[in-house]
């Protein structure tokens, strides 16, 4: 019987460390449960928090681009100013720009153009250089040059002007 009692005594003992075994598996799977919540909930918090920064950011590049039309009328308008102010300055000079800068940039290489031209005109007028004069109105005129004509076209020609003559 002593036997039996050390054999029940041995099965108590695995049933109860058996038992433990078991409570402490449960213990470590109700923990890895609430931590699979806990992230679960940090997950959802996460995926929440990129929705809204996506959503600020198209309402950020949508402002962006309102600006920056802005900005291109801005310079547009700029532009027209400063050409009515400045009717020297061929309009062709002066390309649209996305910019003020843009457009300050391109009125000072303007300036230096017609500074230039003007300053070349003025040395013409003055005598520092010595361009051929064209004569004012239109060239005389000259008979038509009949030397690469056949010969019977150039009697022909000739015969035809000899009618053509008023008569005395």
């Amino acid at each position: 019987m002593k036997r039996q009692d050390n054999h029940d005594d041995e099965t108590r003992d695995q049933l109860a460390e058996a038992l433990a075994q078991i409570e402490s598996l449960q213990l470590a799977a109700a923990d890895a449960e609430a931590r699979a919540e806990t992230a679960r909930q940090q997950l959802a918090e996460a995926v929440a928090a990129g929705e809204s920064a996506t959503a600020e950011a198209e309402t950020l590049r949508d402002e962006l681009a309102g600006a920056q039309d802005q900005v291109r009328e801005a310079a547009g308008r700029y532009r027209a100013a400063r050409l009515a102010a400045n009717p020297d300055v061929p309009e062709e000079l002066i390309p649209e720009a996305e910019s003020i800068e843009g457009v300050d940039g391109a009125f000072e290489a303007a300036i230096k153009i017609v500074d230039q031209v003007r300053e070349r005109l003025e040395g013409e007028g003055t005598g520092e250089r010595h361009v051929a004069r064209i004569p004012a109105g239109s060239p005389p005129r000259r008979p038509p040059d009949v030397s690469s004509l056949p010969a019977s076209e150039k009697i022909r020609l000739g015969l035809q002007q000899l009618d053509e003559r008023p008569t005395r």
